[in-house]
């Protein structure tokens, strides 16, 4: 140990200090009490087992003659979320004198979510120590089911149902199986999973099912497969899932929706299309809001342009269908294909629903494997038909700035229309063709064979 810090980890610290509570936290009261420098304030019993030990660390600390005796043992509280001994003492070894030597350490709490960090004012965390002592205190035994991002939908997977990832898994391996085309994508989306346990615990997640007379359904995800890269916003994230009841791989997408006049979660969106028989769209079976779980940011927030930041709520829900990324298409032939697939889903929806996209892009059109069709996705923008001319009802612009049409980029309050969303079809195509295939402008070279390939970022600047 080093001479001159006692410290422990952080893990260390809360593994010790905040022990499991059981089915129900204590009530806070006059049990948790702070002490005073190299001295013990609880009453009862337990002050005859905090006092020597405090007045022997102490005096240790002080004949040292070095740095250490700037700190001082104090009793924390009676422990009372420790159920087994609520007698074990809990201590704390703290800064307790000649704070000016090293600086005024100041902290400051924040709290993160779609819409920004706030941040509270400096804390002397050396001078005063209590202040963030009852902070993690009362986080601990709070209400976790509902308003500090408990999700009781979502919990570890167990052996058993590692051990069912592990049988597809092998399922997949086998000759009938690698006749199917959706075989590689599967297999590597359950070996992704597999694969990154360390990193990425293997989650079970429970989702009411579309049909309430259906059992939930309950999939395995690990590692995303896809997220937002922004820090605030809807904070999406794609999952491949893999679904125990109907042993096959599903999506499962979890992010953050707007509450907000004329914003639509994609469930309703969904089943809204799925009445409407429209085609090239994927299918829900799944999802719903997360508890009661809603952001408070915004309401600390400067309010832009007259305009109050919404509040956001916790929402995920499940596809039947797990499909490729537009960017994995075989050949200009599968592009257009699957892009005109896309482009027809659209127009049934505008013609057939009276929804419209908004949020045309390279990522909001997927290639289901199983079939070779192109799906339009990414519903969570959309608005519909009677919608579209009532004026903004959130901050800033929707839809994916390098696909947004030139005159939505000009004019910024522009309305949506649907030849914003037809000329976002057109944008994509072109990145495509710009990323992916040889043009005047492609930086190229050859390989063994002679054949000319793409080597370096497209400049046409």
């Amino acid at each position: 140990m080093d001479t001159k810090y006692a410290v422990v980890s952080v893990e260390q610290w809360f593994s010790l200090a905040f022990r499991c509570f059981g089915d129900s936290p204590p009530i806070l009261g006059n049990n948790f009490v702070q002490g005073v420098p190299q001295s013990v304030s609880l009453e009862g019993v337990e002050s005859g087992m905090y006092k020597p030990i405090c007045d022997a660390v102490n005096k240790m600390l002080v004949s040292q003659q070095m740095e250490l005796a700037d700190y001082g043992l104090r009793a924390v509280g009676n422990n009372p979320e420790n159920k087994d001994n609520p007698q074990e003492p809990d201590l704390c070894l703290y800064r307790a004198a000649d704070i000016d030597k090293y600086g005024k350490a100041h902290v400051h709490a924040g709290k993160s979510e779609q819409w920004g960090v706030l941040v509270s004012g400096p804390v002397n965390f050396l001078a005063t120590p209590e202040p963030m002592l009852c902070f993690f205190f009362y986080l601990v035994v709070a209400d976790q089911q509902c308003h500090w991002g408990y999700d009781s939908m979502v919990v570890l997977a167990s052996s058993d149902d590692i051990q069912a990832l592990q049988d597809y898994q092998q399922h997949l391996k086998t000759p009938d199986s690698q006749k199917q085309n959706s075989t590689p994508l599967y297999l590597q989306a359950v070996t992704d999973i597999l694969e990154n346990q360390m990193l990425y615990p293997i989650h079970k997640v429970s989702c009411n099912n579309v049909n309430p007379k259906m059992p939930p359904c309950i999939c395995l995800i690990g590692k995303y497969t896809e997220a937002s890269d922004s820090p605030t916003g809807r904070g999406m994230k794609g999952y491949a899932a893999y679904d125990l009841q109907g042993k096959r791989i599903v999506f499962l997408k979890d992010y953050w929706v707007a509450q907000a006049v004329g914003v639509h979660d994609e469930l309703e969106v969904y089943e809204k299309l799925r009445l409407k028989n429209v085609e090239h769209v994927a299918t829900a079976i799944a999802g719903g809001y997360v508890g009661e779980q809603f952001t408070c940011t915004q309401d600390y927030m400067d309010k832009p342009h007259n305009m109050t930041p919404t509040t956001r709520r916790h929402f995920r829900f499940i596809t039947k269908k797990y499909c490729c990324k537009l960017e994995t298409y075989q050949d200009q032939k599968e592009l257009i294909q699957v892009v005109c697939d896309g482009l027809e889903g659209h127009r049934q929806a505008w013609e057939l629903a009276g929804i419209l996209h908004r949020d045309v892009s390279a990522g909001s059109i997927m290639i289901n494997a199983e079939m070779g069709e192109g799906l339009i996705t990414d519903w969570d923008l959309c608005k519909y038909k009677d919608e579209l001319f009532q004026g903004a009802t959130q901050h800033g612009h929707s839809g994916t700035w390098p696909f947004m049409s030139a005159t939505l980029l000009q004019y910024p309050r522009k309305p949506y229309e649907l030849c914003d969303d037809l000329e976002s079809f057109l944008y994509m195509l072109t990145t495509m063709g710009l990323w992916f295939h040889l043009h005047q402008y492609s930086k190229t070279l050859q390989d063994a064979n002679g054949t000319s390939i793409i080597y370096g970022p497209v400049d046409i600047g």
